[in-house]
């Protein structure tokens, strides 16, 4: 007699997001995995998978595994879906790196947005477009209106 394991539902996500984040030397400093840290902490994100690594002065690169990441930030970090990442995108984002510096590629999921996709859905709604500008773009355009509209008051 086999035993038949009841089905679990599968787990809901909301939008995910993928960053890649680059900074200077091959290794990052703890501030920048830190910021990550502490969102997860407060329940602003959910952090799904994370890969982190650099390329040396020599051109190698390097991928720094998790037990040599610094202590305070490692036990921090629970990846809940391991392996999100495609090769195609770490490939693109190490592609951006130049000698001497690394990227964290980080995907996650905003809280708040996989709340308003889960309570949209239920109401038969469905997200059909979303689109994430740059807060240094959003930053760029936002002065440059608000520098044009100054202009036309005068």
């Amino acid at each position: 007699m086999s035993v038949v394991e009841p089905e679990r539902p599968a787990r809901r996500y909301g939008p995910v997001e993928l960053y890649a984040v680059r900074f200077t030397g091959h290794e990052p400093d703890v501030g920048v995995l830190k910021a990550l840290t502490d969102q997860v902490k407060d329940g602003t994100v959910r952090l799904l998978d994370l890969i982190v690594g650099g390329r040396r002065d020599d051109g190698s690169l390097v991928v720094l595994e998790a037990e040599r990441m610094p202590e305070e930030v490692v036990d921090d970090l629970d990846l809940e879906a391991e392996g999100l990442i495609a090769d195609e995108d770490i490939a693109a984002c190490f592609a951006a790196v130049r000698p001497g510096e690394g990227v964290a590629i980080i995907v996650f999921e905003l809280s708040w947005a996989a709340t308003l996709a889960q309570r949209l859905e239920s109401a038969g709604g469905v997200v059909d477009r979303w689109v994430r500008v740059s807060a240094p773009h959003v930053n760029e355009v936002v002065a440059a209106g608000l520098v044009a509209a100054k202009e036309g008051e005068d």
